[in-house]
């Protein structure tokens, strides 16, 4: 990448936010997910916060991003809105959200007692682009497994806050006429959750980006960091989309190395190293590749020895999957009695 390119969002978290940072693409993709009559309670566009409700004290994660809505039900009522994005199923999902639903609370607890104000609203909006439907739980009575009589009368009794989920697939981001740039960066998003695009997508998502803009060769170096498999596809189309001149300007802006002709050379280098170092966080490609197979195995030794023998459908899963699903795995496997508490129906098959 030279010197002068703009910021390239390589991970799915990068564009994400890029997309989601302008408050009237995130208005314009929070509002039709509720009922009529309660967004018309919102007062004008969200204002952005700058991490500031997070208690540092509790230890929190920050969520990507918060907004917080006036509202119109009187003065000082508000609605605040964490935004998480996840590319991969995530089971502890629903406690983050609901460890960033505690902190708003404990940040702004002794404001709200002292000038008796309306304690605002609080509603979780988590935005998902993985290829596999989602089946960690949405809330926290969901988190618990067991079938027994205790089981189901403390769930009875746990907060009840549900995640608004939205994938990057949804039919009704169609309603996004009016924000072709943010339809088209969510698209992208859609598309390199499963590392695959075709034609016809990166027509549809050519034609709504300006072109000569930031976010176009942000979109784009997104897109063939992500689609690695369709290089070609994708060089030609946009060669024929925005003619040799743009193309090569872009190909100099992105500085992508799948534009060398030694990139298949230095892919195999450093998956071979990842392999070796296993939890080192290389930069190249193959290094990350290769410490996902290392991943991959210790996972699969640490299952086999607790579970015996794995179904097809669990070995399906750890092949296909990020480090940061071996990970989450890797930690389930302390407490899980079986793989299907680990992976699910898909994992029995």
């Amino acid at each position: 990448m030279s010197k002068n390119s703009p910021y390239i969002p390589t991970s799915h978290d990068a564009l994400c936010k890029v997309v989601l940072s302008n408050p009237e693409w995130l208005d314009a993709i929070f509002r039709p997910l509720l009922p009529h009559e309660v967004a018309e309670l919102l007062d004008g566009l969200p204002e952005p916060l700058r991490d500031t409700f997070i208690d540092e004290k509790l230890g929190t994660k920050k969520p990507d991003l918060c907004y917080r809505y006036s509202l119109k039900t009187g003065p000082g009522h508000s609605l605040y809105l964490p935004v998480e994005h996840k590319s991969y199923p995530d089971r502890s999902t629903a406690s983050q959200m609901h460890d960033y639903h505690t902190s708003i609370k404990h940040e702004h607890g002794r404001r709200w007692k002292r000038k008796q104000a309306e304690v605002p609203k609080i509603l979780m909006l988590l935005i998902y682009n993985g290829a596999r439907k989602w089946r960690a739980p949405k809330g926290q009575g969901n988190l618990l497994r067991g079938k027994d009589a205790l089981s189901n009368f403390v769930r009875g009794f746990a907060p009840r806050m549900e995640i608004l989920f939205l994938h990057t697939d949804d039919p009704t981001l169609e309603q996004l006429a009016d924000y072709p740039e943010a339809w088209a960066g969510l698209a992208a998003l859609s598309c390199g959750g499963r590392h695959r695009i075709t034609e016809a997508e990166l027509e549809a998502i050519l034609s709504r980006l300006v072109p000569g803009t930031t976010f176009e060769v942000q979109v784009i170096g997104y897109i063939l960091h992500n689609c690695r498999q369709d290089i070609e596809m994708i060089r030609a189309k946009i060669r024929a989309m925005r003619g040799e001149k743009r193309g090569d300007e872009m190909e100099e802006l992105i500085g992508n190395p799948w534009f060398d002709s030694g990139v298949a050379r230095g892919e195999a280098i450093g998956e071979a190293r990842g392999v070796a170092i296993g939890e080192a966080r290389g930069v190249a490609i193959g290094e990350a590749r290769g410490e996902a197979i290392g991943e991959a195995k210790l996972l699969t030794k640490q299952l086999r020895f607790k579970f015996g023998r794995l179904p097809k459908g669990a070995k399906a899963l750890i092949a296909q999957a990020s480090v940061e699903e071996i990970e989450a795995w890797a930690e389930a496997v302390l407490t899980a009695k079986a793989p299907s508490d680990i992976f699910g129906d898909e994992g029995q098959r």
